[in-house]
């Protein structure tokens, strides 16, 4: 048999391949291990249990397995949690896209039924067009499952978040930052695959960037500092190893931004050197620009008042 006849024969051999090769970019994969039995069929390992899996179905049930999904597959009780919820969630979207599919296709010919033997044929392209069309937008009231569904999977997506906060050792009032509901509306808003930055971005790059845009920040306050006046605040604290560390802020109707922290353990009791380094934050921020002061520190102005405002025009 010759090579034209061997690709008139088997066309169907190649696309089987290229499917095959499609199907290993799902991310479950990396947590599969591909196998044959003594009878030469294939199976399926876990890599985390190394529990075998015989049959058919594609790669759904090692999803169903690793993300403890209760059904036909024992789940696995040795897989971490972020990789249980990740599977969980996989699971979970190609059920729910299987379904939308059988749906579809059934609502189509059944409106394509209705409409055979009707004078006008796009009527019914319009009636499909706007049943797909409603997506998100179909305001009908939702099934009891569903919601159900949607709680469960933000609580799996809760518990990761948790789980990173408390592995990292990251304090949990970072949940109270401004930016926290920021940085999660901008994760969701990527959809399925997004990894995040890597540790040379977050070092090198992406600080780099950060730095720029604080820059542009201060610069915009540096404008209202001239316009409208700002004020000094200064703050005497020490830190573990008992150096007394006095922090610079400047105030402006607009917001505070941090000038610099200075080690003041050599002065601290100095009315000359303190007073030299008021000067020299006075010096940064233009003497024209400031309109009061205010510190905690006594020995500046020899009173005994914790804070006290001084004004120096």
């Amino acid at each position: 048999m010759d090579s034209q006849e061997e690709d008139e024969i088997n066309p169907q051999s190649e696309s089987t391949a290229h499917s095959n090769v499609r199907s290993k970019t799902d991310i479950t994969w990396k947590y599969v291990t591909e196998a044959q039995d003594e009878n030469g069929k294939k199976m399926r390992i876990c890599t985390f249990c190394n529990k075998s899996f015989r049959g058919g179905g594609g790669i759904n049930p090692m999803k169903q397995h690793l993300g403890g999904v209760k059904g036909n597959v024992a789940a696995c009780l040795k897989v971490p949690t972020d990789v249980r919820c990740q599977m969980k969630t996989l699971f979970e979207e190609s059920t729910q896209k299987g379904k939308n599919t059988v749906l579809e296709t059934e609502t189509a010919s059944t409106l394509k039924s209705k409409s055979h033997g009707k004078r006008k044929a796009s009527s019914t392209s319009d009636n499909t067009q706007s049943y797909f069309s409603r997506g998100i937008n179909d305001h009908t009231q939702p099934s009891i499952r569903s919601v159900w569904q949607s709680k469960e999977r933000v609580h799996d997506t809760d518990l990761v978040v948790a789980m990173w906060l408390y592995d990292a050792c990251i304090p949990m009032n970072v949940v109270n930052s401004p930016l926290f509901p920021i940085a999660m509306s901008k994760v969701a808003s990527m959809g399925h695959g997004y990894i995040g930055p890597s540790y040379h971005q977050v070092r090198v790059n992406l600080l780099k960037d950060a730095k720029q845009s604080v820059k542009l920040i201060v610069d915009s306050y540096r404008e209202q500092w001239a316009e409208r006046g700002c004020t000094i605040m200064s703050d005497g604290w020490r830190d573990v190893r008992q150096r007394a560390l006095i922090n610079f802020l400047v105030y402006c109707p607009t917001g505070i931004s941090f000038i610099k922290s200075v080690d003041a353990s050599d002065i601290e009791s100095n009315v000359e050197g303190l007073c030299n380094l008021f000067s020299e934050i006075v010096e940064i921020i233009g003497s024209k620009n400031i309109v009061h002061l205010v510190t905690d520190n006594a020995a500046i102005t020899k009173l005994r008042e914790d804070y006290y405002v001084i004004d120096i025009q």
